[in-house]
C-alpha cells in the first residue's frame, strides 16, 4: 500500500492524483500507514500535484480521524448533494435524447414516476437513472420497436399484493405456532401499500429470530426475501446466507473490508446471519460487529433487510459484546415448535414431495393420527428439534415403505419406539464387560435411573452427579461405559454423550474458558457431560488454577439454563481436591446433589483384575490357575500400597504389572509377540 501511494504520486506529479473511495484507507492498518505516505507526498510535491478524495459524507469523516495531518492539508471540501428528482427525470430525458431514443408520452410519465419513488432512496442519483434507462431501452430493443412504449417501462419494484397476501396464507398454514411472524407479515404489507399510495418507498425492516432449532427461523427468512420483494420493499428477493467465516480474514483489516462487500453483495437482498451470537465468541467476531453497526447507520446499505438469527438466550451474549446491534433491529420475533398436528402435516409433505410416497385418503386420518401421537412423545426428548425431527420421521417411514412397490405409504411404515431394557440388563451388560467390579452396579443403576428419568422429562435443571474417588479407582472407566452404553440404549436414553476434562476447559485469554464450556454443554444439550478430573481446577493449597472461578461460574450459568434442563454432567475427581473445587463458586456444590463415591479395590480384588489382564494379553495362560499365584500378587499389592499411600495407583497398578509382564515376556521370547511363562511374572514381582 506505501509503495503504491508512492508510485501513485510520482505519476501524478504536475497534474491530479484522483483517489475515489478514499475512505476505505482508514479501515486497515496498511490504508492508515498509507495515509500517513500520502501527506508527506502531498507536503513534498505541494507546487505540483493536486489530490482529490472522493467518497460519501459519512465515511470520508473517518477518513479525516485516522490521520490528523490530513484534514489540514484537504483546505478544500466540494459537497456534491444529492440529484433532486426533477433533475433526475431530466438526466433521464438527456440520456434518452443523446441515444437517439424516442420516449412516448405515456412511457415518460411512468417512467418519471419511478425515478421520482427512487430519489427517496439515499444514494439513488445519476447511476441509478442510467441502470433503469439501459433496463428499458433493453426491452425496447428485444420488443423490436422503434419507440420506447409504456410496456417496456417495467417497474422492478412493482408491488404484487395478491401474491404478498398469498404467501402470508401460505405461510400461516405452514407455520403454525409462529403468530409473531403472520403478524410481522400483515404488518409490512398494510405498510407498504399505505407507502405506495404516497408515492414515496417503504422502508427496509430488520430483525432477530430467536428461537430452538427446528422452529424455522432460517426457512422463514428464505421465504422473507420474495415476500418483501412482493410487497415492493426490495428490488431484488434473492436471500445471502452468510456466516462468521464468511466476514472474518486472517489479513489485518480483512474483516471489516469482507464485511463491507457483505453488505454492498446484499443491496437490495436479505441478508441472512445465522448463529450471529458466534461473533460475540472472540475478538476478530466482535470487530465484525462493531462493523455491522456502523453499517446499519450507513445511508449507502439503507437498502439491505437484515436478518440475524440464534437461540434467545445466545442473543444475549451478542447485545452485550455491542449493545447498538437491538438498537437498529426492528423487532425480535420468537418461534417456537408446532404443534404436534402441524408437524405431522410437514412430515407427510416431506414424504410427497422429497419421496414421492403417501397414505391412501383412507388411511392418512388414522397414520396422520399415528404420526402426532408419536411425535408429541418426543417432544419431550432432549434431542427433539421440531421439524427437523419430523422430516427424520418422514425419512425413516421412507426406508422402511422403499422395500414395497408403488407410492403408498401404511400404518406399519412407521417407526415404533422399543422398550426400555430392565436394569437388570443394565447390570448384566456391565459386569459381562467388567467381571470384578460388582462393587460399581448400584451406583451405575443409581445413575441410570437419573437418565431414564432425565429423558422421560422428569427433570426441570441439568442434574449433576460426582464420581469421587481415589486414583485408579475407575472413574473414568465407569463414566465412559455410561457415555457408551446408557447413552445408546433406547428407552433409557438416545442422547448426545461428551467427555472432556476440566484442564481442556481452560483458556489463553479471558472469555475463551467460558465459551469452551458453553461449546461443550452445547455439544452435549439433552445428554451426557463428562468432566474428567474436575479436582484439576484446584492445586496445591486450594488455590485456583488460571480461569478456574470462570469455569466454574459457566458451568453453574449453563445448568441453571432451560436449554440444559435434560442434561446429566457428570465430575470426577478426588474427594478433597473435588470439595475445593465445587467451592469455586456458591452455586457450584449444589448443582452436584448425587455424590458416588467409588471405592478402592482390596488387594484381593486388584490380583484378580491383575490376573484377568494378564489371561486377556497373553489369551490365556496354560495351565496356571489364579489360585495358585493369588497369594503372591496380593501380598505384591499390600506391599506397594503402604510403601506408596495416597499415591496408590490401584486399578491402575494391577493393570502396569499385566503390562510390564507382557514386556519381560516379548524380551526375553525375542520376537514381537510375547508368551507367557510363569518366571516372568515372578521375576516382576520380586522387582
Amino acid at each position: 500500500a506505501i509503495a503504491n501511494i508512492r508510485s501513485l504520486a510520482q505519476r501524478a506529479a504536475g497534474g491530479v492524483l484522483f483517489l475515489d473511495e478514499a475512505y476505505a484507507l482508514a479501515e486497515n492498518e496498511w490504508g492508515r500507514q498509507a495515509i500517513s505516505v500520502l501527506i508527506a507526498e502531498m507536503e513534498d510535491r505541494r507546487s505540483d500535484l493536486t489530490v482529490v478524495l472522493a467518497g460519501y459524507p459519512v465515511r470520508m469523516q473517518a477518513l479525516f480521524q485516522a490521520n490528523d495531518g490530513l484534514r489540514s492539508r484537504v483546505p478544500r471540501i466540494f459537497r456534491l448533494p444529492d440529484y433532486t428528482p426533477d433533475e433526475l427525470c431530466e438526466i433521464f430525458d438527456r440520456r434518452a435524447r443523446a441515444g437517439a431514443v424516442e420516449v412516448v408520452g405515456d412511457a415518460r410519465s411512468a417512467a418519471h414516476a419511478i425515478l421520482r419513488r427512487e430519489a427517496a432512496r439515499p444514494h439513488s442519483n445519476a447511476r441509478d437513472v442510467r441502470n433503469y434507462f439501459e433496463l428499458w431501452n433493453g426491452q425496447r430493443k428485444a420488443d423490436g420497436a422503434s419507440r420506447l412504449e409504456r410496456r417496456h417501462v417495467a417497474d422492478p419494484r412493482a408491488p404484487s399484493w395478491t401474491a404478498a397476501e398469498a404467501q402470508i396464507v401460505s405461510y400461516a398454514e405452514r407455520f403454525r405456532g409462529i403468530p409473531e411472524v403472520v403478524h410481522r407479515m400483515k404488518s409490512i404489507r398494510d405498510t407498504s401499500r399505505d407507502a405506495f399510495a404516497r408515492g414515496v418507498l417503504p422502508r427496509v425492516p430488520r430483525f432477530a429470530f430467536v428461537g430452538p432449532p427446528g422452529t424455522g427461523k432460517t426457512e422463514s427468512a428464505r421465504l422473507l426475501g420474495e415476500f418483501l420483494k412482493q410487497c415492493g420493499v426490495l428490488r431484488d428477493g434473492r436471500v445471502v446466507e452468510r456466516s462468521l467465516r464468511d466476514f472474518t480474514s486472517s489479513l489485518v483489516g480483512g474483516s471489516i473490508e469482507r464485511t463491507v462487500q457483505q453488505f454492498r453483495d446484499a443491496a437490495e437482498c436479505v441478508l441472512f446471519i445465522d448463529e450471529i451470537y458466534a461473533f460475540a465468541e472472540d475478538a476478530t467476531g466482535r470487530e465484525v460487529l462493531t462493523q455491522i453497526v456502523a453499517l446499519l447507520t450507513d445511508p449507502e446499505h439503507s437498502a439491505v433487510a437484515l436478518v440475524v438469527a440464534g437461540y434467545e438466550d445466545r442473543m444475549q451474549d451478542v447485545y452485550r459484546a455491542n449493545s447498538g446491534l437491538r438498537d437498529r433491529l426492528d423487532a425480535t420475533l420468537r418461534f417456537g415448535w408446532p404443534d404436534a398436528g402441524a408437524l405431522a402435516d410437514i412430515a407427510l409433505e416431506h414424504l410427497r414431495v422429497h419421496h414421492g410416497r403417501a397414505p391412501t385418503e383412507a388411511e392418512r386420518p388414522r397414520i396422520r393420527a399415528q404420526l402426532e401421537q408419536l411425535l408429541q412423545a418426543r417432544q419431550s426428548l432432549p434431542d427433539f428439534a421440531g421439524a427437523r425431527t419430523a422430516k427424520k420421521f418422514a425419512d425413516e417411514i421412507y426406508r422402511q415403505a422403499a422395500g414395497r412397490l408403488g407410492g403408498t405409504v401404511v400404518l406399519a411404515d412407521l417407526p415404533v419406539d422399543a422398550p426400555a431394557p430392565k436394569f437388570s440388563e443394565i447390570q448384566q451388560a456391565f459386569l459381562a464387560d467388567y467381571p470384578r467390579s460388582q462393587a460399581l452396579v448400584e451406583p451405575l443403576l443409581k445413575v441410570a435411573a437419573r437418565i431414564r428419568m432425565h429423558a422421560d422429562g422428569g427433570g426441570r435443571q441439568a442434574i449433576g452427579v460426582q464420581l469421587v474417588g481415589a486414583p485408579g479407582t475407575g472413574k473414568s472407566t465407569f463414566a465412559r461405559w455410561i457415555l457408551n452404553n446408557l447413552s445408546q440404549r433406547h428407552g433409557v436414553a438416545s442422547l448426545p454423550a461428551v467427555e472432556c476434562s476440566a484442564q481442556s476447559l481452560q483458556g489463553v485469554h479471558l472469555g475463551e474458558a467460558q465459551a469452551n464450556v458453553r461449546r461443550a454443554f452445547e455439544q452435549a444439550a439433552g445428554g451426557l457431560l463428562f468432566l474428567d478430573e474436575f479436582h484439576a481446577l484446584v492445586s496445591v493449597g486450594d488455590r485456583p488454577n488460571l480461569f478456574s472461578a470462570e469455569i466454574a461460574k459457566e458451568v453453574v450459568a449453563q445448568m441453571t439454563h432451560a436449554r440444559n434442563a435434560r442434561t446429566i454432567v457428570i465430575i470426577a475427581g478426588y474427594d478433597r481436591e473435588l470439595a475445593s473445587a465445587l467451592r469455586l463458586d456458591p452455586g457450584l456444590a449444589s448443582r452436584f446433589p448425587d455424590r458416588i463415591e467409588l471405592p478402592s479395590p482390596t488387594d484381593q480384588e486388584l490380583a484378580a483384575i491383575a490376573f484377568d489382564s494378564l489371561a486377556k494379553r497373553f489369551g490365556g495362560l496354560g495351565t496356571l490357575t489364579y489360585e495358585t499365584v493369588r497369594p503372591l500378587v496380593e501380598r505384591h499389592f499390600a506391599v506397594i500400597r503402604q510403601r506408596m499411600g495416597e499415591a496408590f495407583g490401584n486399578c491402575r497398578t494391577a493393570l502396569e504389572l499385566a503390562n510390564s509382564v507382557y514386556l519381560r515376556g516379548m524380551i526375553r521370547s525375542d520376537s514381537a509377540e510375547s508368551s507367557f511363562e510363569l518366571v516372568d511374572l515372578l521375576e516382576e514381582l520380586v522387582e
